[in-house]
């Protein structure tokens, strides 16, 4: 198994529109509701971004990637306590801590910054082949002896794809 920790990237936001971020991770919350990982009344909870527009420079550090069996995944340590009994740490209740704190935001981004990494390193990189998913590991709920503790979900290939997209869009402002 190939491992890469603490990896930092940097990509440049030319003109994200908030609007239609907060849409795609409208769609992701949504297949985690028709999955069972969220509730209906979850997903009206409102999710906003201080600006319309944004620009700069996307700037983070992703815990841990991994291999295994041929694709890459993302994981994120959490150290959040979510009760006493490795019952609070139910992928139910990790999905819910996911979306209260916007780490389902986060690991969006994480991974775009991972598929821009894979196209650059991978000579015959195919998101739908290479790309694994997002890993959340809440230590605190973590057990040998079930998946208590470990959120994960696949991130799908036409969601990938539009995620880099959102964040690729080019202003009409560039100079020829």
């Amino acid at each position: 198994m190939q491992t890469l920790r603490e990896a930092e990237f940097y990509f440049p936001i030319t003109s994200l529109d908030s609007q239609h971020l907060l849409s795609l991770l409208h769609q992701h919350r949504q297949r985690l509701s028709e999955q069972g990982l969220l509730s209906k009344e979850h997903l009206e909870l409102p999710l906003q971004l201080g600006r319309s527009s944004i620009e700069g420079m996307m700037h983070g550090f992703i815990d841990l990637i991994f291999e295994h069996k041929g694709k890459f995944y993302v994981a994120d340590y959490k150290s959040t306590h979510l009760g006493t009994s490795l019952k609070a740490y139910q992928p139910t209740a990790l999905a819910e801590n996911n979306l209260k704190h916007a780490y389902d935001l986060q690991y969006l981004i994480y991974a775009v910054a991972l598929h821009r990494y894979l196209k650059q390193q991978l000579p015959d990189y195919q998101p739908e082949v290479h790309f694994g998913g997002v890993c959340y590991l809440y230590v605190r709920g973590m057990s040998p002896m079930d998946s208590n503790g470990v959120f994960f979900t696949p991130i799908g290939t036409e969601l990938l794809l539009a995620l880099d997209a959102a964040f690729s869009i080019q202003t009409g402002n560039s100079e020829e």
